[in-house]
């Protein structure tokens, strides 16, 4: 700085800055130095993710605290639509996630495929994720451009106790369209197996009459 050198210039192939990198190291007191000198820390890489997203992606608490009260957006967005937030719930880090919720981030879609960050949680299978973003009042039943609900997506990816953490706090089990999820399967092994799974967390306090997975078809098999 004392020689005259840029403290935004990003690298030659991401455009990483000084303060991109800090971040995803988790290099805190780097980060305040940065500022002090007048460096813009909250200036987006090519692909427009900023450092306060790269400090949630590798879960760096007290860098993501530091980026939020120098004033950080918390609700910037990268190329593809992806919050800090909803990257931070990809990865499971809760931690770096109850600081975005008290810098009140939004639990909103906003990607192409309007994932939220519960959707994405459930996906992956973070439980705890999903308990500290219902409990901030983020919806549990958004569905994706596709209709997919978080519920749906932790069933397909065989997350048992995501799905019945989402059925405890009173997920709906069917889609928007009213129908069971299991009835986009086109083989029928999977589509019972799907159907069989659902009757199990039904039966085991859901919102929703075991006999959705019978409409339409005779006792024990998936809808039609």
């Amino acid at each position: 700085h004392s020689c005259g050198a840029d403290l935004d210039l990003g690298d030659a192939v991401f455009l990483d800055t000084p303060s991109g990198i800090a971040a995803q190291d988790g290099r805190t007191a780097s980060i305040k130095l940065l500022a002090e000198l007048r460096a813009d820390v909250h200036k987006p890489s090519n692909d427009g993710v900023r450092p306060l997203t790269d400090a949630a992606r590798a879960n760096h608490v007290d860098t993501a605290k530091l980026l939020l009260q120098l004033r950080a957006d918390v609700n910037a967005q990268d190329n593809e639509g992806r919050t800090a937030c909803l990257i931070a719930a990809m990865h499971g880090h809760d931690r770096v996630i109850r600081a975005l919720i008290s810098a009140r981030a939004s639990f909103i879609a906003e990607t192409s495929w309007q994932t939220t960050p519960i959707w994405v949680a459930a996906w992956e299978g973070h439980d705890r994720v999903i308990v500290t973003l219902a409990r901030a009042r983020a919806s549990i039943d958004d569905a994706t451009r596709q209709g997919s609900t978080p519920i749906a997506m932790a069933a397909q990816q065989s997350h048992e106790v995501v799905v019945r953490l989402l059925a405890h706090l009173g997920a709906r089990l069917l889609l928007p369209d009213g129908r069971g999820f299991w009835q986009s399967y086109h083989d029928a092994d999977t589509r019972q197996r799907m159907c069989d799974f659902w009757r199990s967390v039904i039966d085991a306090g859901g919102d929703e009459p075991s006999s959705v997975c019978d409409a339409g078809a005779g006792r024990g098999a998936p809808p039609r």
